[in-house]
């Protein structure tokens, strides 16, 4: 998907702490968004989404992006990372039958 947003405008929204680009701009449940506006509609877009895409990765509906650093607010593209969604599915599996498994799965990634 193609929002018009380059790398360089979203650098310009981040600071830089040690390699990391710590977004500056809007979160949503404490994770980097933007506001993209695409044929009349507005909506928000995951900043390390639209830095994949930008560096040519194709990002799956259902995949997970996380950082090497650890920083959820880091924008670099050296520091995402892309899981798939059979990651997921493995771990949900391994606590199969235990009422808590969405939550720990949470509480392990976020």
């Amino acid at each position: 998907m193609s929002t018009g947003i380059s790398m360089a405008q979203i650098r310009a929204r981040c600071t830089t702490d040690s390699g990391c680009w710590i977004w500056q701009g809007a979160l949503i449940r404490h994770r980097p968004y933007l506001s993209v506006h695409e044929g009349g509609v507005r909506f928000n877009r995951r900043v390390q989404k639209q830095v994949l895409e930008l560096t040519g990765v194709t990002v799956p509906a259902q995949a997970r992006i996380t950082q090497r650093c650890g920083n959820p607010l880091c924008c670099a593209p050296a520091h995402q990372v892309l899981e798939a969604p059979r990651v997921q599915a493995a771990f949900l599996q391994t606590l199969q039958g235990n009422p808590w498994a969405p939550l720990l799965w949470r509480a392990a990634h976020v």
